[in-house]
């Protein structure tokens, strides 16, 4: 798998309905769609476009967020209780660039300490890992296939993460 099999839009400081500027402290809706080819793209719009319109065709996942002053520190846009939702709506993905994406985030979730890894298994030539949210019991274990990913790939996975979740706008 090629690293460029991982390549999602940098987020703008652009409305995408209707192309406003958005301003450092604004607070807009922040959006993942699947592209016309295949591809997750995030878009950002104004909270009173957002409003306005009908929901983007392959609307993915959305959260609201303020978009960061120039100078000010890099955080994460995206709450925890968000992060483990994206996970979870990833879950039966069969394209190989979301389970790649799904994967890295399961480790971005594990370190956090937002799922527990409850053990693994081999079928015909992956590990799945069986991993359960935290204070959680009663459920079953959640599946996440190993894509088999290089380094030079997680890397590239945890920087396209980083983007989406830190609200890269500049």
């Amino acid at each position: 798998m090629a690293v460029d099999d991982y390549s999602v839009s940098k987020p703008s400081r652009t409305c995408g309905l209707t192309g406003r500027d958005l301003e450092p402290g604004e607070c807009c809706i922040a959006t993942l769609r699947e592209s016309q080819d295949g591809q997750l793209e995030r878009v950002d719009y104004a909270l009173e476009a957002w409003s306005a319109q009908s929901r983007p065709p392959g609307l993915f996942s959305m959260w609201r967020t303020q978009v960061p002053d120039d100078d000010g520190p890099r955080r994460a846009f995206v709450d925890d209780e968000a992060l483990l939702d994206l996970f979870i709506r990833l879950e039966g993905e069969s394209k190989r660039e979301r389970q790649a994406f799904r994967y890295v985030l399961a480790l971005v979730l594990l370190r956090k300490r937002l799922l527990r890894f409850e053990g693994r298994r081999h079928e015909s030539d992956a590990e799945v890992w069986l991993l359960s949210p935290r204070g959680t019991s009663d459920s079953p274990p959640m599946e996440v296939t190993d894509p088999g990913l290089d380094d030079d790939d997680i890397v590239a996975v945890h920087e396209q993460l980083g983007e989406i979740l830190h609200g890269d706008l500049g």
